[in-house]
C-alpha cells in the first residue's frame, strides 16, 4: 500500500490491487448515492411546497380614480401663477409703475406654489411613483 499523490492536490490511497474492506466499500456506496453528482440532473421546484389553490388568480387592488377636477385645478393655478409672474415684473421693471406690479408679484407665488405642488403630486402619483397617491391631494366635499 503506498500514498500517490494526483495533479498535485489531491491525496489519495492508491490500494493496488488489494481488495477493501466492506465497511469501506458500504461507505463509498453510501456517500455516493446520497449526494448528486454533477450529472444528475436536481429539480429545485420538486423540493418546494406548492402554493395555495387560488394562489395566482389574486387580484391586484383597485387602481385609484383620476381625480380630473383637481388636475384641471392644478393645471389653471400653475398656469395663472406663469402668467401672472411676467406681468408683475414687467410692470415693476419694464415700466416702472410700482403700484400696478405689486399686485400681480404679490399673487403669483399664491397662484404658482400650490399649482405645481398639486401637479407635481399628481404626476408622480400617476406614474406609480411610491409615495405617492391622489388621496394626498385637497380634495373638496361632494
Amino acid at each position: 500500500m503506498r500514498s500517490r499523490m494526483k495533479g498535485g492536490r489531491n491525496n489519495s490511497i492508491d490500494l493496488g490491487d488489494e481488495d477493501p474492506s466492506p465497511l469501506l466499500q458500504k461507505a463509498r456506496n453510501a456517500s455516493s448515492e446520497s449526494l448528486p453528482t454533477v450529472n444528475q440532473d436536481v429539480d429545485l421546484m420538486e423540493m418546494e411546497e406548492e402554493p395555495p389553490v387560488g394562489y395566482y388568480q389574486q387580484k391586484s387592488p383597485p387602481r385609484e380614480r383620476f381625480p380630473w377636477k383637481e388636475a384641471m385645478l392644478a393645471v389653471i393655478l400653475t398656469l395663472g401663477g406663469v402668467v401672472f409672474l411676467p406681468i408683475g415684473l414687467y410692470e415693476l421693471v419694464g415700466r416702472g409703475d410700482l403700484r400696478r406690479g405689486t399686485p400681480f408679484l404679490c399673487i403669483s407665488p399664491f397662484i404658482l406654489l400650490p399649482g405645481v405642488y398639486h401637479l407635481t403630486i399628481l404626476v408622480r402619483a400617476y406614474l406609480g411613483h411610491r409615495g405617492y397617491r391622489y388621496s394626498q391631494l385637497i380634495r373638496r366635499p361632494h
